[in-house]
């Protein structure tokens, strides 16, 4: 059964035990990312975000995808941009998931981390 881009997870992080979709779970993908459609927004008051961390926030989920997104600043920004921020707008509609490869990381390391952009397709 061939599956799309986004339903299958690279073999490392099958065994991550998280609820969030992180650059991990694109690696050995198709490295331009790939096109999702929106399935639910949700608001969290202090999500574990492991190690101890937690945050409040909002997250999406994509249709096809087991993990949700956390948005953090950039990629609210970015869907905000894209789809504007009504709730019930953002239901239905696509955009693309890639991984940036120049993302500061919480210490100012450069990391790899996930990024939304236009849908392609």
């Amino acid at each position: 059964m061939e599956t799309r881009p986004g339903e299958r997870l690279s073999e490392a992080a099958q065994y991550r035990l998280s609820e969030w979709l992180s650059s991990e779970d694109l690696k050995g993908q198709n490295v331009e990312g790939f096109d999702a459609e929106i399935s639910d927004l949700e608001i969290h008051e202090n999500a574990d975000m492991g190690e101890g961390r937690k945050v409040s926030g909002a997250s999406i989920s994509f249709k096809g995808v087991k993990r949700k997104m956390w948005l953090n600043t950039t990629n609210r920004k970015s869907l905000q941009r894209i789809h504007g921020d009504e709730r019930d707008h953002l239901i239905g509609k696509r955009v693309h998931i890639y991984v940036d490869h120049k993302v500061r990381g919480l210490k100012g390391k450069i990391v790899d981390g996930l990024r939304i952009k236009e849908a392609i397709k």
